[in-house]
């Protein structure tokens, strides 16, 4: 017992702690070493719907999806999700040990895979995500429909709402009579098995077809609903293959997907959004032998965007600040990957494990040259003002992301009551792009005590230290040949809102990869973590008590490259009371990206001097032989620096944006006294967020489902403008924040948050024996009291009050009916 306190201790001293994984699928509910296990029994026996984003979405206690979804989840939208506090950039995505989130969309993975024949994974401290298939002996064919629109809010649902604040559509500067709704989708999909070589080669084939109806937003608010179809069909399974010396089962993955609405998920304008055909495909394979296993295999993918409009006109106007920075090339995204990982025990007591992710991607635009123009018109203004005309460069490059990590894991168990779990990991880590390459050799480092005391109490004591790898945004930002432009001051002459050879004389300022520069060696993003969970299990009934704490540094922000003096001088606005900063004009600008947050900037609070995570839960639940309850409270708040704008593009603790070194980002209206302007909650945060699942198995034939779900709404940027015109009549434009995002901890200055966003779907699941085949039938009503709690509000204009006018609302009340024959 004193060896194993003396060789914790010494673990403790000489390194920073770090978490380790768990191959163990035995703890269903309880969190371990940071993993939450969801077996596929558990979606078989009480959760009975096999989506693992609704399952995210409704049911996970560290995951913040940051689209409200509503019964959409059959779309091809990115799958946005933060795990604790970190960015959704950051999630990494395994099947049976083989890496599959997209290095084109970071953080997410094109494939969806049925909880019905998988187990699910998710550690919450390195935001991974891991689903095992299970070995597959009966096959089955899906086929599931969505109904789409019909809305209408039940009876008493405004007085409920009225418990907490106006409804959306109460508080209205424009009739609310559009929204966002599925027009209609269906899905079909089969499981089965290929007889080969005396035994079953499990395969999956999946299609997706919809058309959805989206809002189109103008200066007039909701301006039209317009379509947006999308198909996807997604093949993965196992090849007949013999075992050979190489591997003892070989998979493949294969991916098609075409959509309309690209971006449509971060609410970029109809004109602004593209066109996305996406094709990839995998093949891999494992292996195990004695001590030794490993997963090796390799990815090719295409992805092609082209813009709706290429040289679209954009209001800088933006409604609803969630798309301030739409610019992106059309052009070709090719991806070619080697993913290994491997195993190797050492001793009884500790493991060697190797990780590595590495990609070579090639960039190549469908044109090296393009423009567009930008123009400011507030809303319900028929007046314009004409201010930029963009013209953009792109050329085709190749680039590369490493991404390896070698850890020694230790486990012991040194007394019956106690685990041990410590983890030390050397990473290797690199952005490659020529002259701004970045190659980032580091640690991780972990200790997990692990409490059994009784069979009534488990408790755990993780503290750990995490690296944050590099992804395709930082190479689309640092890049010179990506997207680089020259804003030049756009007269429109002849006021026909149309750019016209003439138009644009003088230069404005400079964007883009080109004019970015990291300050010196950039230290690779980190953070550290304090996680005490404790649970207590009666019977059936499990109580837990989840505390998370995280604290993020080497957090990076971006500066001008010289005193602010050289670029711009302040200009002051009687209608703000304050001095705003605004350009010369007619210079280059150059940016660079430093690793250090500003003294101060967020106080000096040693907690909270960077940005950081504190989160609380608590959850109560009940497994019964019929019945499934669990209801869970979270409070929490993600607090740090973003860019100007709104949603999970800006307003994230991975943001790298020109607007951070502009001066304005650091003044806010309404709280110009405040030491620290810039500090508030981050996209991730919602403030308040509860769950609530009942599953009742009325008999062997027929179970209910009723999920519920409330969050805060999320912190939003409130912001005001500042327009000045020159001697030539050319007119640049400024935004500054009006509200701090959320509440400013610092000096309690509280902000503003989107509405808060209620659903609670019904489901009826029927099982009906034919012969030796099961019909099973499945009717899901979603969003069923139709609440239309708010997804966008105005936060732009000289005229919009604190009331905040809605803008949008979430999707209305549908049906999604499944008949699933199993044979």
């Amino acid at each position: 017992m004193k060896k194993a306190i003396l060789l914790v201790a010494s673990i403790i001293i000489s390194v920073h702690l770090y978490s380790v994984e768990t191959d163990s699928a035995s703890i269903n509910s309880f969190p371990l070493h940071g993993t939450t296990i969801n077996t596929s029994d558990f979606f078989n026996d009480y959760y009975h719907y096999d989506d693992y984003y609704y399952f995210l979405d409704n049911y996970h206690n560290f995951i913040t999806v940051e689209q409200e979804t509503t019964g959409d989840y059959s779309t091809p939208e990115r799958k946005i999700f933060s795990i604790a506090g970190n960015s959704y950039l950051w999630n990494k995505m395994y099947i049976n040990g083989f890496r599959i989130d997209s290095r084109f969309n970071a953080g997410q993975t094109d494939y969806d895979f049925s909880m019905y024949n998988h187990s699910m994974a998710v550690n919450y401290h390195t935001s991974k995500v891991q689903f095992t298939t299970d070995s597959v002996s009966k096959n089955w064919v899906t086929l599931t429909g969505n109904t789409g629109n019909l809305g209408g809010i039940m009876p008493g649902t405004k007085e409920l709402i009225h418990l907490f604040h106006y409804a959306s559509y109460e508080r209205v500067l424009t009739p609310l009579d559009k929204r966002t709704y599925m027009k209609g989708a269906v899905n079909a999909n089969s499981t089965f098995n290929i007889k080969a070589h005396n035994r079953n080669y499990t395969q999956h084939i999946s299609f997706d077809y919809g058309r959805r109806m989206l809002t189109a937003f103008s200066y007039k608010g909701i301006d039209e609903l317009f379509p947006s179809d999308y198909y996807k069909v997604q093949l993965q399974g196992m090849l007949p293959i013999k075992a050979n010396p190489l591997f003892d089962n070989t998979y493949y993955l294969i991916h098609f997907l075409n959509r309309d609405d690209y971006n449509s998920e971060f609410y970029y304008g109809k004109n602004e959004q593209s066109t996305l055909n996406s094709y990839s495909a995998s093949v891999y394979g494992n292996k195990q032998k004695g001590d030794l296993k490993y997963t090796l295999g390799i990815t090719w993918a295409t992805n092609e965007l082209k813009h709706n409009n290429p040289n679209f006109s954009r209001n800088l106007i933006d409604q609803d600040c969630e798309a301030m920075e739409p610019w992106y090339p059309d052009g070709y995204t090719n991806e070619y990957s080697l993913i290994f990982n491997a195993e190797q025990k050492l001793h009884k007591y500790f493991k060697l494990t190797f990780d590595s992710y590495n990609s070579l991607i090639h960039f190549a635009p469908n044109s090296n040259n393009s423009y567009n123009t930008g123009y400011a018109q507030f809303p319900l203004d028929e007046n314009y003002t004409p201010l930029y005309y963009y013209k953009w460069q792109s050329e085709s490059f190749v680039s590369g992301l490493l991404e390896n990590t070698l850890s020694l894991q230790y486990s012991q168990k040194p007394v019956k009551w106690l685990n041990i779990n410590a983890n030390f990991d050397f990473t290797v880590d690199a952005m490659l792009i020529g002259k701004k390459s970045m190659i980032s050799p580091n640690y991780q480092a972990a200790i997990n005590l692990t409490f059994n005391p009784c069979k009534w109490f488990f408790a755990e004591i993780n503290v750990g230290n995490y690296r944050v790898s590099y992804n395709i945004e930082d190479i689309k930002y640092f890049s010179d040949k990506y997207l680089n432009g020259e804003i030049y001051y756009w007269t429109d002459k002849n006021n026909d809102r149309t750019y016209q050879e003439g138009e644009a004389e003088n230069l404005y300022v400079t964007t883009g990869g080109k004019y970015h520069r990291a300050n010196g060696y950039l230290k690779q993003m980190q953070y550290l973590l304090v996680d005490i969970p404790f649970y207590f299990r009666f019977g059936r009934h499990e109580i837990s008590f989840m505390q998370s704490y995280k604290r993020y540094y080497n957090t990076r922000l971006t500066y001008f490259d010289g005193d602010e003096n050289e670029y711009g001088y302040y200009n002051h606005s009687e209608e703000l009371g304050a001095d705003i900063f605004m350009f010369y004009g007619g210079q280059e600008i150059n940016y660079i990206v430093d690793d250090k947050y500003p003294d101060g900037i967020m106080g000096y609070d040693a907690f909270r001097s960077t940005p950081y995570y504190l989160s609380s839960v608590i959850k109560y639940e009940y497994k019964g032989k019929k019945v499934l309850f669990s209801i869970a409270w979270q409070s929490y708040e993600m607090c740090g620096l973003g860019a100007i704008g709104n949603g999970p593009i800006h307003n994230n603790i991975s943001t790298l944006s020109e607007s951070q070194a502009n001066q304005n980002t650091y003044l806010v209206h309404r709280n110009m006294e405040s030491p620290v302007k810039a500090n508030g909650r981050l996209d991730q945060d919602r403030a308040y967020v509860a769950w609530m699942q009942l599953t009742y198995n009325i008999c062997k034939y027929y179970n209910m489902t009723l999920t519920g779900k409330f969050r805060d709404g999320q912190p939003f940027a409130a912001l005001r403008t500042h327009m000045v015109t020159n001697s030539d009549g050319e007119t640049q434009l400024q935004f500054i924040p009006y509200h701090s995002r959320g509440i400013n901890n610092l000096d309690g200055h509280f902000g503003t948050r989107e509405d808060a966003f209620f659903n609670f779907d019904l489901r009826a699941t029927g099982y009906i024996p034919i012969g030796d085949k099961t019909l099973e039938l499945q009717l899901t009503c979603y969003n069923i009291f139709d609440f239309g709690t708010g997804l966008t509000e105005y936060n732009i204009g000289p005229n919009i009050p604190e009331s905040r006018y809605s803008l949008s609302l979430c999707i209305p009340r549908g049906l999604l009916f499944s008949a699933k024959i199993i044979f």
